[in-house]
């Protein structure tokens, strides 16, 4: 398998979590999340390697990102958003 491959193959996975999540069907996109991980299981091109966890990394920021808004709208549904966006920010700066 080359680079280009594990690449494409990554990214497609990553535009299909963003239309399940968009579909409303969680589930499916928690299916493709993991899928994608477990691209990093294949080390047989170990100078692939780097560069494939980076963009399964990118893959599983999406994704929570996705599930952060979920909850924080689901625990906060008289926020405005930008009140929300301020929350936000008050958590970056925790690290």
């Amino acid at each position: 398998m080359t680079y280009s491959y594990y690449i494409k193959s990554i990214e497609a996975i990553k535009r299909d979590i963003l239309k399940a999540w968009k579909r409303e069907d969680k589930v499916l996109a928690l299916q493709l999340a993991i899928q994608g991980v477990k691209l990093l299981m294949d080390t047989e091109e170990p100078n692939f390697y780097p560069a494939k966890y980076t963009f399964v990394i990118d893959l599983l920021e999406v994704f929570s990102m996705l599930v952060f808004e979920r909850i924080k709208k689901l625990s906060f549904p008289k926020l405005t958003d930008d009140k929300l966006k301020e929350i936000r920010g008050n958590l970056c700066e925790m690290k």
